[in-house]
């Protein structure tokens, strides 16, 4: 879809993720600056409540009270951004616990949150492809995505402790390195993949989703691609924090 001038930037400003479409420009960056400029804010009363815990579902619960009788006011599709709230919110906690205590995780739990992963992977396919509903609207990005980033993250830690300690080395260097690698440009990866999705170029990797070689050329072209964004990027802030620099330096001299 071309743009206007106008539709330039009311996408830049992310105004149309608002007011029209998330999906209107890189939906992930409106949403995530959302989250940033707000965590000031609720962090604030969630340090200096007495329970983290029932601060956290207590603010959960408010969301969902809310979210279920927003829904037939609010756009469908801005759901895609209100039902990551949770996670977030949840996240936030985490973060806290593990900073500020030393937490150990029963065997039982381990195996709990194993089921978490899978009936979420589970909730995901309804709620996708059989397009079921869990209370709100875009139900996948609600409690699958919630059970799935959970599990994920301690699991994840899980295995990559195990790597870490076992006697050959290597798979643990070649499974940092790998992670490194990727998650540097994470942010380069989405916009790259957001670029060929509006091309029209996902269809043509879909129409040859059985074929391997079509698979590789396509994990092949993304990294080269996000890696050399990558590297823009990175020389663009360099050029501009040598710009602010000699402003600065500049100011002081005068």
């Amino acid at each position: 879809m071309k743009w206007s001038v106008e539709d330039f930037f009311l996408n830049i400003s992310f105004i149309n993720f608002y007011t029209k479409n998330v999906f209107s420009c890189l939906w992930y960056l409106p949403m995530i600056l959302a989250f940033y400029i707000f965590f000031p804010i609720y962090y604030h009363y969630f340090k200096n409540s007495e329970n983290k815990v029932f601060f956290t579902v207590s603010a959960i619960e408010i969301w969902l009270i809310a979210a279920i009788f927003l829904q037939n006011t609010l756009r469908e599709n801005l759901y895609n951004f209100i039902n990551r709230i949770p996670i977030f919110l949840f996240g936030i906690l985490l973060g806290y616990i593990i900073k500020n205590k030393k937490i150990t995780i029963p065997k039982s739990c381990w195996k709990l949150l194993f089921i978490n992963l899978i009936l979420g992977g589970y909730l995901i396919q309804l709620t996708t492809r059989q397009n079921m509903k869990l209370f709100v609207p875009v139900s996948n990005a609600f409690i699958p995505t919630f059970l799935i980033s959970v599990s994920l993250v301690f699991l994840s830690a899980k295995l990559f402790y195990r790597v870490e300690n076992l006697k050959v080395k290597l798979p643990y260097k070649i499974l940092s390195r790998t992670l490194n690698f990727f998650g540097t440009m994470s942010l380069e990866f989405f916009v790259i993949q957001e670029i060929f999705v509006r091309l029209g170029l996902k269809q043509l990797f879909v129409e040859h989703l059985g074929n391997i070689f079509a698979n590789i050329a396509l994990i092949i072209s993304v990294t080269l691609l996000s890696y050399l964004f990558y590297i823009i990027m990175k020389y663009i802030i360099k050029l501009l924090e040598l710009f602010f620099y000699k402003i600065t330096k500049s100011r002081h001299n005068t």
